[in-house]
């Protein structure tokens, strides 16, 4: 799920790795490794990629509706 999301803020900035990285203050290696599942990302650090790249992080109930 988090390499979906990074993948994600990649495709909608047009953004590498290396961009993304530079953006949230961290190398590129981390990304990549956030990528391949070697590593997690605190949810803090989830929320800075998100609005980097103009996205919001969502709660859903159990039939997709947003929980407010």
């Amino acid at each position: 799920m988090i390499a979906q999301i990074i993948k994600i803020a990649l495709k909608k900035t047009g953004w590498n790795q290396r961009q993304l990285a530079a953006e949230i203050g961290y190398g590129e290696g981390m990304i990549s490794k956030w990528i391949q599942g070697k590593h997690s990302p605190s949810f803090r650090v989830i929320e800075e990629i998100c609005a980097a790249a103009g996205l919001r992080i969502a709660i859903l109930d159990k039939d997709g509706r947003e929980i407010s």
